[in-house]
């Protein structure tokens, strides 16, 4: 056993490392390709930021076995102190590099989730249970199935049924009674164009025809990640009687909310994206062809925030209420209503690495810009997409077994 454990943390070191060194390098190439072609600075950044983020991950205790839940609080912890030790040391002892500190905060916003996210996927892959006995091949316990995320989603698919019937069911009650029913998504952004085109270019006197789609195709973006977070929060508590009475993938609930909100976004972008065309008389153009997968992306980040907020919802019904607090917060840091270049060169790549950022700045960049978005962008949504899927699969299935217990 113990030298399972040694071999464990072992490779977590060795993984670790790489992380921490290939996350320099991005950043390098990424924000300043002047060190990136400098062999010696390159060196210097490396032996001094690399060995002080894995030593503040071993001061923080990562490398010792704990619960998920307190393993990434460890992780949490002695990534920030790593960054902020990798900041101090290069700043002190590297002071001819000037290294600013939005390459540090870049270097935290990649290796935070990139050490969380390999070991997510080594948690889920390796957390199986004992197979079911061949001679009740008959009889299937679907508690004895594999726990994994290629059994998950493999589950999903099987109960893909129930998938759609839970999202038909959202979307017929919130339409229930009305006349016009699901017309409603398509006539609300024809609506919302007239009355944003009024407001700022009658009131506001705004003469850039451009800034409305671009504040609307923020709002698209935005609310399709805060409306499925709120509903996430509710989507198993709600669920109580359905979740002690019959036996099915726990993780359809909040993945059910995903898709509600997807099957809205993508009406009312089928409405907005033509509109926009037409009334700026836009063509079309090949960097448009990127929608598919960057909203594949999203749609991932979000499914893994869902996932984590309806576990720690389950256990912290303060969580419902902190989201409220939150996301006005996050909202104003997303380049929506302001433009991104209007951002004090300080602030900028903060702004960049709120959670919904790279993905508005995109869907400006190939919709309206028409060109692909830059390399910086590109990186952080890839990031945050996959390593958030990996979080909130390997934090669902560790306390999938507990939810009942805790409704």
């Amino acid at each position: 056993m113990n030298y399972e454990l040694d071999r464990s943390q072992a490779i977590a070191v060795v993984v670790d490392l790489g992380v921490a060194a290939s996350c320099w390098l991005l950043v390098s190439w990424i924000g300043a390709p002047r060190l990136f072609d400098d062999r010696a600075a390159l060196a210097q950044i490396l032996t001094l930021s690399v060995p002080a983020q894995l030593g503040a991950l071993a001061i923080a205790g990562a490398y010792r076995s704990r619960p998920v839940t307190q393993k990434l609080g460890r992780l949490l912890l002695g990534a920030l102190g790593g960054a902020l030790l990798a900041g101090l040391l290069l700043r002190v002892a590297a002071s001819g590099l000037n290294l600013g500190r939005d390459l540090i905060g870049l270097d935290l916003a990649l290796f935070l989730p990139a050490i969380i996210g390999w070991r997510a996927a080594r948690v889920i892959w390796a957390s199986r249970r004992a197979p079911a006995d061949p001679i009740d091949a008959h009889f299937i316990d679907r508690t004895t199935e594999p726990s994994s995320l290629l059994q998950t989603f493999r589950s999903l698919v099987a109960y893909r049924e129930l998938l759609r019937q839970l999202v038909m069911r959202d979307l017929k009650l919130k339409y229930r009674g009305s006349v016009l029913g699901f017309l409603w998504s398509l006539g609300n952004p024809l609506a919302m164009v007239i009355v944003y085109t009024f407001a700022f270019k009658y009131i506001l006197l705004m003469d850039d025809p451009g800034y409305v789609f671009k504040v609307l195709l923020g709002i698209m973006t935005w609310s399709l990640f805060a409306q499925a977070a709120t509903m996430s929060t509710g989507s198993i508590i709600e669920s109580t009687g359905l979740v002690r009475a019959v036996r099915f993938p726990r993780a359809i609930l909040p993945v059910a909310t995903v898709f509600f909100n997807l099957a809205q976004f993508l009406l009312t972008a089928a409405v907005f994206v033509p509109i926009m065309l037409l009334w700026l008389g836009l063509p079309p153009a090949w960097p448009m062809l990127l929608f598919p997968v960057l909203l594949t992306l999203q749609v991932a980040f979000i499914v893994g925030v869902a996932l984590m907020l309806s576990v720690f919802t389950t256990k912290f019904r303060d969580v419902k209420h902190l989201i409220e607090v939150v996301l006005p917060l996050l909202f104003w840091t997303t380049p929506i209503f302001y433009p991104l270049s209007l951002v004090p060169e300080s602030m900028r790549t903060a702004i960049q690495l709120s959670p919904m950022s790279p993905f508005v700045i995109s869907y400006q960049r190939i919709l309206y810009d028409a060109q692909v978005p830059d390399m910086f962008v590109t990186t952080i949504a890839v990031v945050y997409g996959l390593s958030m899927l990996a979080i909130g699969a390997m934090i669902f299935l560790s306390a999938e077994d507990e939810l009942v217990e805790q409704l």
